[in-house]
């Protein structure tokens, strides 16, 4: 068994397309910052990225190594958006002279993944961008305080992996080896709208003053986004091996965002604040000590870090 794990290379399972190219991002940034006063600055920064060349597993046929051929159905979302359905094309892939639910198994037997390049839906690019302005006060050191506060603006847009998670965001493939896309269903209304674990607003404040007479520090930190957003999910009907013969059929990935993308909702936002006191003490040629306490999240804010979706809100 460890041998297995530690000696066997087993990298040329995975099937990736002769063409592709890397997964990259551009980013640019300008900044100004000026001195308003004395000791005193404030920065502006604006933030653009853009990533192109998405990798995703897109589902071919295992025996051909192509695509599945496909037809377009109209289908109407509970929240009464009409979408046209991918319904892949039932042929007699078993050789038994029928076209039924066997033949349907025969799709989801040798349905297999290729590694490429995400391309364009519906004529909508496939990629990520980003908009970010931000505002920083510095104050040093001076008077006995000191502080450094934050704002944050933002705006995105793309395709991302809401339809298979929206508790984590890891890009597959290729790290987690994950099957997204593993339907081409997971596309529809998933080519745009914010980017997931973006917010629109995020603050920041962090300070320390020193407290005469007992010459004690006294740090506070403060935190705030305005939350993430969500998307509504609907589970479409899918054509099984035994029945179900009105739904399409489908390599996967059977979710559909329901709403419109580019109106998610969007989670509660966090307030964190945290106090901390610091106090040296002399010990004369031994050194010194420091005595620290620190009170964290003091308002026990909570904070919404996870969010299911199903069929209803």
């Amino acid at each position: 068994y460890n041998d297995y794990w530690t000696e066997a290379d087993v990298s040329w399972q995975l099937n990736v397309a002769d063409d592709v190219k890397d997964q990259h991002t551009d980013q640019l940034t300008v900044s100004l910052e000026r001195e308003l006063f004395k000791d005193f600055t404030v920065e502006a920064s604006y933030i653009y990225k853009n990533t192109g060349n998405l990798l995703v597993n897109w589902p071919i046929n295992r025996q051909t190594q192509e695509e599945f051929e496909y037809e377009r159905v109209p289908y109407v979302t509970q929240d009464g958006r009409t979408v046209e359905l991918y319904n892949l094309i039932l042929r007699d892939f078993n050789g038994d002279g029928t076209i039924d639910g066997q033949d349907v198994q025969w799709v989801d037997d040798n349905t297999d993944y290729q590694v490429i390049n995400m391309p364009d839906v519906d004529g909508k690019k496939a990629r990520r961008v980003y908009h970010g302005l931000q505002l920083v006060f510095r104050k040093r050191y001076s008077g006995r305080w000191q502080m450094l506060t934050s704002l944050l603006f933002s705006s995105s847009d793309g395709s991302a992996p809401r339809t298979n998670r929206q508790d984590i965001f890891i890009d597959g493939p290729m790290i987690l080896d994950d099957l997204w896309v593993s339907g081409k269903n997971q596309l529809i209304n998933n080519m745009e709208g914010p980017m997931p674990f973006t917010p629109k607003f995020e603050f920041k404040f962090s300070g320390s003053y020193r407290i005469p007479v007992i010459e004690t520090d006294l740090g506070v930190r403060f935190r705030y986004h305005s939350g993430r957003p969500i998307w509504q999910m609907e589970e479409i009907p899918r054509r099984t091996p035994w029945g179900n013969d009105d739904a399409i059929v489908s390599t996967g990935g059977n979710w559909l965002i329901s709403g419109d993308p580019k109106k998610p909702k969007y989670l509660p936002g966090p307030k964190t604040l945290d106090l901390s006191l610091s106090k040296d003490f002399q010990l004369g040629r031994y050194g010194n000590l420091t005595l620290v306490l620190d009170v964290l999240n003091v308002f026990n804010d909570s904070t919404v870090n996870a969010a299911g979706y199903s069929n209803q809100w």
